[in-house]
């Protein structure tokens, strides 16, 4: 999306109807949420939601790429323990990568911000190697999927 386009979308007056894409409409529902962050570890088919929108919102919140999906999860999550609402993108194997750092977040608990993990399943592997259904991962570590 370009940038203009992405601006018309969060100025737009409630109730306002666009066409898009599921990444890009998830994006602007996060925007609208008035999360504080968003961070991810590149992989199609998550990659598009901070690449093609988030990425011209800065003026609006935090985004950026973290070096490994642990440390976006660990990144997320600082937020969410300072108590501010963050977002982590991911593809499905980095969910296993990321595993340790996602199931030590479900301990932590008081008053802090959303933690909203996207896992983007590809369950025909057109952009991944892994066929996984990770609801059983989720609930295995009591996270809400």
């Amino acid at each position: 999306m370009l940038k203009e386009k992405v601006e018309a979308q969060i100025k737009a007056p409630a109730g306002s109807t666009y066409i898009l894409q599921g990444n890009a409409a998830f994006a602007l529902g996060v925007i609208h949420a008035g999360y504080h962050a968003a961070t991810g570890y590149a992989g199609t088919p998550s990659t598009e939601i901070i690449d093609k929108t988030l990425v011209y919102v800065q003026d609006y919140m935090k985004v950026g790429w973290s070096v490994n999906e642990a440390v976006a999860i660990s990144t997320g999550l600082g937020h969410a323990i300072a108590g501010f609402d963050a977002l982590v993108t991911m593809k499905i194997p980095g969910v296993f990568q990321a595993a340790d750092a996602i199931t030590t977040s479900a301990f932590f608990s008081g008053k802090s911000g959303a933690l909203v993990i996207f896992a983007a399943a590809d369950y025909v592997p057109s952009s991944t190697q892994h066929v996984v259904d990770s609801r059983y991962f989720f609930s295995s570590s009591r996270l809400f999927f």
